[in-house]
């Protein structure tokens, strides 16, 4: 952009350098929009200059910041990377780990903590990329790769945004049903509050909202202590790794599409770019960002040990069964050794009925899965918005309203209409099998997803801040060793019908 413009100058006529200018009234709203292009024009030439500079120099060692300063650059900047890691814990996600601590003990927590350098690498670098050229994920394949893989992009990740839709709106329903709620009442209250957030808000309202409710999901770290495990059996399960067991097997590819998720790269990406950070606040986003890791895989974790605490036992067959206490059925006092994927979303809350009685224990697993739910609900269905229109160039901004970009909201609207329809013809006793399978095909998506991720990394940022060095290969060795393993335990655990 340059400010040498000829736009809106009366130094053009004839005779410009002898004569002084005429001077030309503007109309009202051509003299604003004068205004806000002056505007830009300074914004986008700061902006250039600081991304010019060398990384060292967007934070200098010796700048004479005070912690109260430094904490308060921080809050300004941190949102998106602690959204997008609680909308990691998603309804889907919780659900998955509730199904694993359930039928398979403790044995995928070393999966859950080796994710977590993954995931904070994949998701720094999309920080990286939206401070640096302000451009969404999917404007940059278009840019970089062209149209067409812009949009073999764009396509499978509209279908993930759907997919996890599907699975926010079953946790809901799920909760709906625990208090006697009908299923749909449940999808039109989300539906309004979703649609609500957006034609009312902008994108900082909508981020404390996000992390407002999103920090309810907590909860799972209190009930974790409620619910102890014998120390033998759990450390016992923790070092077992039966990857000779297909099951076990499916459930590795599940966590690892429910930790690394493709819409989330979008999403951090898009958001950053809308919030308007800059390079200055490139290391503040850094840290929100892994402090946001740590607490995602803390309450995956925390969610399976508290099911596998009390509902499962090293004496089932690892072939999906669990045990359904007592608690958790009207009449009888035995326990019942039941399939999961035959369990409900309510079910799972009997793995803190049995710990903390029917109020306290029904209450928390409503509160931590309603969380994820709508939080998750808030990011895929921006992310879908986004990413559409950053291959497609229609507008799209929270700060919009809809006369002015009214496919922004069509693509939204259309995203959740879509995600209440699925589950409410699916049934709830099918619920928890969706929620399972669309974190497979999440895994299997991640090959392309952290491709064009680190491939970006290579060619879009500025020289200072492209991959490089060591960080380099080691980032796309744990990116192939991902989703390698994603693809190949999710694709072995659908032969053989897990």
């Amino acid at each position: 952009v340059s400010t040498q413009s000829t736009w809106g100058r009366t130094d053009l006529m004839t005779d410009a350098e002898s004569d002084p200018p005429s001077l030309i009234v503007l109309p009202q709203d051509a003299a604003v929009e004068l205004a806000e292009r002056s505007e830009h024009v300074a914004e986008i030439e700061e902006f250039d200059e600081a991304a010019k500079a060398p990384e060292s120099a967007l934070v200098p060692d010796d700048s004479p910041q005070t912690p109260r300063s430094w904490w308060k650059h921080f809050f300004h900047t941190m949102g998106p990377g602690m959204v997008v890691m609680l909308a990691d814990t998603d309804a889907g996600c919780l659900i998955t780990a509730a199904q694993t601590g359930a039928a398979m003990g403790f044995s995928i927590i070393p999966v859950q903590l080796i994710l977590i350098p993954a995931l904070y690498m994949a998701q720094e670098l999309t920080v990286r990329l939206g401070v640096l050229t302000r451009q969404g994920h999917g404007e940059l394949i278009r840019d970089h790769f062209g149209k067409v893989w812009a949009w073999i992009s764009v396509v499978p990740l509209i279908v993930a945004c759907i997919g996890a839709l599907i699975t926010e709106m079953s946790g809901v329903i799920g909760i709906g049903e625990m208090y006697g709620l009908q299923p749909w009442v449940c999808c039109l209250l989300l539906g309004l509050f979703l649609m609500l957030i957006v034609l009312t808000s902008s994108y900082s309202t909508v981020e404390k909202i996000a992390l407002v409710i999103g920090a309810f999901e907590l909860v799972y770290i209190v009930t974790m202590f409620y619910s102890p495990a014998p120390a033998k059996e759990f450390w016992s399960s923790v070092v077992s790794f039966p990857v000779q067991n297909n099951y076990y097997r499916f459930l590795v590819a599940a966590n690892i599409g429910a930790v690394v998720m493709p819409w989330m790269i979008f999403y951090q990406q898009s958001a950053v770019v809308d919030k308007g950070l800059q390079p200055q606040d490139l290391k503040f986003e850094r840290i929100d960002t892994l402090v946001g890791s740590f607490i995602t895989q803390l309450i995956m974790c925390a969610v399976i040990i508290t099911t596998g605490s009390s509902m499962w036992s090293s004496s089932l067959p690892q072939d999906g069964s669990t045990y359904l206490p007592p608690e958790c059925r009207d009449g009888g006092n035995e326990t019942l050794m039941v399939d999961v994927g035959d369990l409900s979303v309510g079910d799972f809350s009997c793995a803190l009925v049995a710990r903390m009685g029917p109020g306290a224990g029904r209450t928390l697993y409503s509160l931590g899965l309603a969380g994820g739910s709508i939080i998750g609900s808030i990011v895929v269905t921006l992310t879908a918005a986004w990413g559409l229109g950053e291959v497609t160039g229609y507008k799209r901004s929270l700060s919009s309203r809809p006369k002015n970009a009214p496919w922004f909201f069509v693509v939204y609207g259309s995203c959740i209409l879509i995600g209440a329809i699925v589950p409410l013809a699916a049934g709830s006793q099918a619920l928890i099998k969706i929620s399972l399978v669309v974190q497979v095909v999440n895994a299997m998506l991640l090959p392309m997803v952290l491709g064009f991720l680190w491939m970006l990394a290579l060619r879009a940022l500025p020289e200072d801040h492209r991959l490089k060095g060591w960080y380099k290969w080691v980032s796309g060795a744990v990116f192939a060793v991902v989703s390698g393993m994603g693809v190949i335990f999710g694709i072995l655990g659908l032969i053989d019908g897990a």
